[in-house]
Formats: C-alpha cells, structure tokens, sequence
C-alpha cells in the first residue's frame, strides 16, 4: 500500500481496554456511530466483571488443548523460518558489509571515494532494510504515525535532519527506519551509539564503523573531540549518498526507559530541582552540545530542522506496574509465521523544530531539551488516556513480499560477486604460491607445469 491517511477515530470510551487500538480496523472497515459514555455505574460493573473475564479467558477449553500440538509445530515452523532467514540476512551482510567495505576501502576509495561511499552505505541500507521489511511482512510491525511532522517526511526537496527521541525498546530503532523508508532516507541514517557495539555486535557494528557512525565510549571529555572529527566527515561524505541527505539519530536519555531507571531518574530530578518527567528519564545535553553548540557548523550548514519524535506502545498503557520489557519483543517480530490478524501496532508522533530556533549557548539548549522533553511527557500523558497521540493518525508506506524479495536478491547478487571474486583470488594465490614451490625444488628452474601457470 502507497502513502493513505487514516480518520482518527472518536474519543474510546472508558471501558476501551489498554490493548485497543483506534485504528485496528481502519481501512477496510466504515466507521461505526459514536457509542454514547457509560455513566458512572456502568463503569463499576464493567471493572467488577473483567477480572471475571479474564479469569475465564485464561482456562484452557478443550479445543484449546487439543490444539495445543498443532500451535507447537507451527511455533517451531515459525522459529526456524525465522532463524533461517536471519542467518541469510547476516551471512550476506557480512559479505556486502564486512567483505566488501574493505575491499573498497583498500582498492577503490584512493582514487573514486564517491563510488566507494556510495557502494558501501547504499548496501548498508539494503541489509538494515532487510530486517524491518521481515518486521513488517511476517512480524506484523505498523507504525502508526501523529504530527505534523509526518508531511516534512514526504517533501520532494528534503535536507538532512537530526532526529530526537525517547528510548523504549529496539523496536524503537525499527520504526524509524521504517520512516527512512518512507522517506527514502534509510542510506543516509546515522546515530549516535555505543562504542561497545562496534565490536560487540558482529557484521552490523562492523558495517556501521564504515559508514560513519558516531561511537561513544561514554567519556565525554574523549569523546568530544571524535564526534567533532566524525561529524564533520559525516557532512563531507553525505553528498555522495543516494539522497545526498543524512538523519542523524541521538536518544539524548541515554538508555532505554525501565521502571527501575524512571524511578531513579526521579528521584535525581527532586535532587537536583529539575521539572520530574512520568514517562522519560532525564535528558542528557553534551551530545546535542558537541554537535549544535557554539562553534560547531557542519550539523547547522548541512540539516534545516529537528524531527522530535515520541514512541508510545500499547503494553505500557494502564494503571500498576509497568513491565519490565516492551512489546512487541525481538521474538514477535522475527521468529513466527505471517498471520494477518496478529499486528504490532507502535504509536509514533512526528513535529518538526527549525534548526534555527534552537539554542546554541549551553544554557539556552539545556533549556530548549527541557522544554522538549517535557513537551513529549505532556503527549504520553494524553497516550495514556487516549491510547494514541492528538491529531489525524496515518500509515506510510509499508514493504509487501515483492519489496522483501528484491531487496533480498540485491543483496544475494551482490553476495555472490563477492564471494566468486574472493574464490577467484583465492584460486590465483594457491597457483602463484604452488609455483613457488615448484621452482624452489627445481634448483631455481621453472618447471613446465609452473609456466603454463604463470
């Protein structure tokens, strides 16, 4: 499906489950009439009887453990499907990626860096497309995207942004490529991550080391000037992508959000007199220092604004304790068979902050990252009344089996360049290296069989 947009639909009311989403069904279903508002002793009964419900939801019927074999098989068809496929993925990548950015490096970046860049960085975008398009055809990822913002994604003439936001799960990471898709941005994303997954997460940290991503050893003072050099050449490098454009992502919490680190982020805020956020850790400020402080132009020259983004997951609506891992997880996304009626929804809202109206100076942009963070708290807030952001929800592009496919044969034909290339020079070495040792025994003589092969 192309770009389409999906009426919100009313205010759910208060018997709406934390589960429900408003717009589950909301392109091949009309719209049905607005129910009127339970009164308030309709509300009693309704929380009095769905512990009753859930308790009978939850025994297993007969039918149920019958079929319980039948579910086992395919959740095991569903892992190892899942397996496969990523180990194809990663196999290939390592090829494409790995292989081949250092072949590039070696041979062609001295004389045509713009074919190099552009080589590398487009078949790192194929591979990390190569994930969220099995998250969205077989997993069942949607987001669902609010704001403003979400027109400046699809604008013909685009220039490079930076993108904030707040950090709940990996999923996180899968949603905005998904916009960079949509966007046809996805070779140019770049984000500011640990420096631990350079070596730690073999293939893709090994791929990113490549195409220009800032690494953190989480020592600023060491740090400082590396992003500096990194950013500077990540503005040089842009303009031979395929966009001539980079998104730059930096998640200034730091971490993920858990409910162990949301309490202790509150309870520095008291310390140190700082506004207490419900639903973010504090943000932290000397990234966004290195890069848009005073002095610093290659951000500011190359990007025109600041894509403030919100995730909201429907797991972590409603009252009690929040759980401590956030779904959909890795597993639900990968490791199971398509099934139309098992969507992921994932709640994103997009506004656009011009660059020029954020501070340069510490204190104004200390400031400016308070303020938004305290904005995006206020719009969790109404996510958990509501259970989606305010406005007009829309759908973008999404990939389909074609889009998975061909974005899997690109990296297969590829992958399989390289490793005939690698062959073939494995081959002439074993000939160069047994003609050696033919005339070393030959008392210094070529033989025959050595000059047929030389």
């Amino acid at each position: 499906r192309s770009d389409w947009t999906i009426k919100r639909f009313s205010e759910p009311s208060p018997a709406t489950s934390k589960d429900d989403e408003p717009v589950a069904r909301h392109a091949e279903k009309k719209q049905q009439p607005e129910a009127a508002p339970c009164s308030r002793e309709e509300e009693n009964l309704i929380a009095e009887a769905k512990p009753q419900a859930e308790a009978v939801a939850c025994k297993p019927s007969r039918e149920n453990r019958n079929g319980g074999f039948s579910r086992g098989l395919l959740s095991l068809a569903g892992v190892l499907l899942g397996v496969t496929y990523l180990a194809l993925v990663f196999f290939l990548m390592f090829l494409n990626c790995n292989v081949l950015a250092v072949l590039s490096l070696l041979f062609i970046s001295l004389l045509m860096p713009g074919v190099h860049h552009r080589m590398v960085t487009d078949l790192f975008g194929v591979g990390m497309k190569s994930f969220v398009f099995w998250a969205q055809v077989v997993g069942g990822l949607r987001p669902i995207y609010y704001g403003e913002g979400v027109n400046s994604l699809l604008e013909k003439d685009k220039k490079s942004k930076l993108i904030i936001g707040n950090h709940l799960s990996f999923v996180d990471t899968f949603c905005l490529i998904s916009m960079g898709h949509a966007a046809g941005e996805v070779q140019g994303m770049r984000a500011f991550t640990k420096n631990a997954i350079k070596w730690g997460m073999p293939v893709i940290g090994w791929g990113a080391a490549f195409v220009n991503f800032i690494f953190l050893r989480r020592n600023f003072e060491k740090d400082k000037a590396m992003i500096k050099v990194q950013m500077k050449a990540l503005a040089a490098n842009s303009k031979f992508y395929s966009s001539g454009n980079f998104w730059l992502v930096i998640f200034p919490e730091g971490t993920r959000a858990t409910p162990d680190k949301l309490e202790a982020a509150k309870a520095f805020a008291r310390s140190r007199d700082l506004p207490v956020l419900r639903h973010l850790l504090v943000p932290r400020t000397k990234g966004l220092l290195t890069v848009l402080g005073e002095g610093e132009s290659a951000l500011r020259e190359s990007a025109d604004s600041v894509l403030d983004v919100t995730f909201g997951y429907p797991c972590l609506r409603g009252e009690g304790p929040q759980p401590k891992s956030v779904l959909p997880s890795m597993a639900d996304l990968f490791f199971r068979l398509p099934a139309k009626d098992k969507l992921h929804h994932v709640h994103v809202h997009i506004r656009t902050i011009p660059l020029s109206d954020v501070p340069k100076d510490k204190a104004g942009l200390e400031s400016w990252t308070s303020a938004v963070f305290q904005e995006k708290d206020k719009l969790l807030d109404y996510y958990q009344e509501h259970g989606c952001f305010p406005g007009e929800a829309r759908e973008l592009k999404l990939a389909s089996w074609h889009t998975l496919m061909s974005n899997l044969l690109i990296l297969c034909v590829s992958g399989a360049a390289v490793a005939l290339f690698l062959f073939a020079a494995l081959k002439a070495l074993e000939s160069v290296a047994g003609a050696a040792v033919h005339y070393h025994y030959n008392s210094g003589e070529w033989g025959s069989n050595a000059d047929k092969v030389v």
